[in-house]
């Protein structure tokens, strides 16, 4: 099984643009469907290979087969038992199970392990949604620049003066950029958020305290306390079975059923749990950081400066009053892509362009393939 997650790394790689995406991002789009795929390949593989066994054998003539196949189909369950604790060897076998008592237990219908599998692999497909919006998105807008060569010093007068060009004539106006940027990375949250509400449904409403409870547990844990991932996942369920005996009268048997598949379900949500946690907490201080930079022209003046170490100081400060967000945007993604002394010239020179220097209103001769490239932009 082994050669299906080696797969998932291919899926993983982060793919080369000059609009690099946030870890946040990256996490949530890609990290998380490699997770969410791996959790439906091992419950996949428990699910084909013995999900389910009942007691039954040579009941009424009823074969072990029939029972096992009639419980993983129709679901099973177990009790919700006040003070179950204390029972457990004594009075019951295991946790939730023993007869019912009229106001001190509720029966829990049990069904989800039949979907895990879909249930995870949905969630990968749509969690990844974004990520490909915004490739798209790119790939359809691109801007008319080979950004990936821009470390060579090879012919770099002529990609100098024309990105300079290009920067000139589209001052202003890289808002397209900017706001997609932004709302696919809102989007990815926003889904995230909704599968954290989607799972504590499918789930029964057990999940949205279920690290919080086992956290609890691992700390005050004594003889009379049920583990969290016993009482949400339990191993040992009832089921009920109604069939015709051989004189024709319809009996129910209640087979008892273990669910081996529940000993990775209860794993793989909790590590989802934690998981979704901590992208929750960095999307807040993500979204912290964007709001900071959108706001704050020192911010983004020094944002740019981690990026473009050797411009100069004035040189920035002069970009940052005669650009707008989306022009520092641009080029705070460009810069990572060149080698620092080159990236500084380029700012020096995009600030002389625009303070009045010589005019380059008209476009450089000495484009080659990159005239072509022109062609095809849609200026937003």
């Amino acid at each position: 099984m082994w050669h299906k997650f080696s797969a998932l790394h291919h899926f993983s790689r982060r793919s080369a643009t000059v609009f690099s995406r946030s870890l946040v991002f990256n996490l949530i789009t890609v990290y998380t469907p490699v997770l969410l795929l791996a959790g439906s390949i091992v419950t996949s593989a428990k699910q084909i290979l013995s999900p389910i066994h009942c007691e039954g054998e040579g009941k009424d003539g009823l074969s072990k087969d029939y029972v096992e196949t009639y419980c993983y189909i129709e679901g099973t369950f177990n009790l919700y038992m006040k003070q179950v604790a204390k029972q457990v060897g004594k009075n019951v076998i295991y946790p939730n199970l023993g007869q019912f008592v009229e106001g001190q237990s509720s029966r829990r219908e049990i069904s989800y392990y039949q979907w895990v599998t879909f249930f995870l692999l949905i969630e990968a497909l749509v969690i990844y949604l974004p990520r490909q919006i915004w490739h798209q998105l790119t790939h359809s807008q691109c801007l008319p620049f080979d950004f990936t060569n821009l470390r060579r010093r090879e012919d770099w007068e002529d990609k100098k003066n024309f990105l300079v060009w290009h920067m000139k004539q589209t001052r202003g106006n890289h808002e397209y950029w900017l706001w997609q940027y932004l709302l696919t990375e809102l989007l990815a949250i926003a889904l995230l958020a909704s599968f954290f509400i989607l799972t504590d449904v499918f789930l029964g409403g057990d999940f949205y305290d279920y690290g919080l409870d086992w956290v609890h547990f691992m700390h005050n844990a004594t003889n009379n306390t049920i583990s969290p991932m016993t009482a949400r996942f339990p191993r040992l369920t009832v089921c009920k079975l109604q069939y015709h005996s051989r004189g024709g009268t319809i009996n129910s048997y209640y087979p008892l059923c273990l669910l081996p598949i529940n000993c990775f379900n209860d794993k793989i949500f909790l590590f989802l749990y934690f998981w979704y946690c901590l992208l929750f907490g960095l999307s807040l201080v993500r979204g912290l950081y964007m709001l900071v930079l959108v706001t704050c022209k020192p911010a983004r003046r020094l944002r740019l400066k981690f990026s473009a170490k050797l411009v100069p100081e004035d040189t920035l400060d002069r970009f940052i009053n005669a650009h707008n967000l989306s022009d520092w945007f641009v080029l705070c993604n460009l810069a990572p892509t060149m080698d620092p002394v080159l990236i500084a010239e380029l700012v020096t020179q995009l600030v002389y362009e625009v303070q009045g220097g010589e005019s380059s209103d008209s476009k450089p001769s000495r484009l080659g393939k990159q005239e072509k490239s022109l062609q095809s932009v849609n200026y937003i």
